[in-house]
């Protein structure tokens, strides 16, 4: 039987001020290496692939497909399609929570029977395309879709794994690469034959089903009531700091630059930018953020966490604070490769002060908070930035969030790291 066991290491300190636990570790007379890190075995690769292909469909079906399907080929409004995608991903938001404390208790029949649940619906809206069935199957998309992710952080980046940020950014980076590419392969896919894209994504999530189904490791039974659910979500809020601190950040954060979201095309229009110049924008921060992401990964193992929190926060107060002051395009393209190093530098070091709030036992149902809270935030977001921008321009949403940032880069340089933790 596979599992996650990590070579003994010794380390220099504890883990409160001198960086996460386990930082400095030695093998050999030798550090680990990103090797060393990412060892991992054929179940982990495979629920990292069970990721890949899931995220690869979700992002492909209703950032590419349904759009085009619905509006062309079904003659539904765009009201629909937006109906559709917001009940999906606000349906998995609400179930964050409750799917992480089953994947702790049952994880394997909680995974399979997600992603059975996603194929099924899939295979309905794919024979009775009608607005009624597309919402009502969006929606149970989102509960599928929930248990996943969770599953594959909590097998293959435990949060008492020595190098658990490396671990932690691998899946982060699967997960990204999935739902990034799948907008993209469906839309030549979409230029061949529709129905032939549809076959494509149940034949996908059908992949990622069967991908799970040999890779998936089984929990420790425990009970599934109900109210053991309450008892025990009230016991991690009691036992986790996070509650008090690291909760209303991960808020703050995500609805800040979700607040981008509806304010930030409509801006690089207003100055002059192209559908392609525009997308090459988000090109660069993306590939920046993309091209960091390890290095970054392997600083937060081995490095206090509180610096790399206040250079990646103010990195990021520093791009907007000259984002909506200058409209050269070089110095735009610089922007927004500066915004790409600082969320590789932030992630990373944030994921790894989250993973040293969980309880082991609990790991699953700490991460289902986290997405929870997330997912509010960026729900949230474009409200606040709509209304920012419709009241006092397109350059306010950027002001208050180099606020907010500036703030929270200061926070956790003068904090002490180590009041966050249990």
């Amino acid at each position: 039987m596979y599992n996650n066991t990590v070579k003994k290491v010794r380390t220099p300190g504890p883990a409160g001020e001198g960086g996460p636990a386990g930082a400095g570790k030695i093998i050999g007379g030798k550090p680990l290496s990103i090797k060393d890190a990412l060892s991992l075995n054929p179940r982990d690769k495979g629920l990292l692939a069970t990721l890949f292909f899931a995220e690869f469909t979700r992002g492909a079906f209703f950032l590419g497909f349904l759009p085009t399907f619905a509006v062309y080929r079904l003659h539904l409004t765009v009201a629909t399609v937006g109906l559709a995608t917001t009940i999906h991903y606000g349906t998995q938001t609400v179930y964050n929570t409750m799917a992480g404390w089953q994947v702790d208790r049952a994880r394997r029949p909680t995974v399979l029977s997600g992603l059975g649940l996603g194929l099924l619906s899939l295979v309905i809206m794919r024979f009775h395309p009608v607005s009624m069935v597309l919402i009502v199957a969006s929606a149970t998309f989102g509960l599928a879709m929930a248990p996943i992710w969770l599953a594959v952080i909590s097998q293959v980046a435990p949060v008492e794994h020595e190098e658990r940020t490396t671990r932690i950014s691998t899946v982060f980076m699967v997960w990204l690469g999935g739902a990034g590419s799948g907008p993209v392969v469906i839309n030549f896919v979409l230029g061949l034959k529709e129905h032939l894209a549809f076959g494509v994504l149940i034949a996908t999530f059908a992949l990622a089903l069967l991908l799970a189904a040999g890779s998936t490791m089984p929990a420790p039974p425990k009970d599934l009531a109900a109210s053991e659910f309450f008892r025990d979500i009230a016991r991690l809020f009691r036992e986790m700091s996070v509650t008090r601190l690291l909760l209303p950040g991960m808020f703050l954060q995500t609805m800040t630059a979700a607040m981008l979201l509806p304010v930030l095309p409509v801006y690089m229009r207003s100055i002059g930018f192209s559908h392609s110049q525009y997308g090459l924008l988000l090109l660069a921060g993306g590939v920046t953020a993309a091209a960091f992401f390890v290095p970054m990964s392997r600083l937060a193992d081995r490095y206090p966490l509180k610096y790399l929190l206040f250079l990646g926060f103010g990195f990021i107060t520093v791009g907007f604070m000259f984002f909506t002051r200058v409209e050269v395009m070089s110095l735009l393209y610089a922007m927004a490769a500066l915004v790409g190093l600082s969320y590789a530098v932030v992630l990373p070091a944030w994921n790894s002060l989250l993973a040293r709030a969980i309880p082991p036992e609990r790991q699953a149902t700490g991460w289902g908070v986290f997405s929870t809270v997330e997912g509010a935030g960026a729900a949230i977001g474009p409200v606040v930035g709509g209304i920012l921008a419709k009241n006092l321009g397109y350059q306010a949403p950027f002001s208050f969030g180099m606020v907010i940032f500036l703030v929270m880069a200061m926070f956790y340089l003068l904090y002490p790291a180590n009041k966050l933790l249990r």
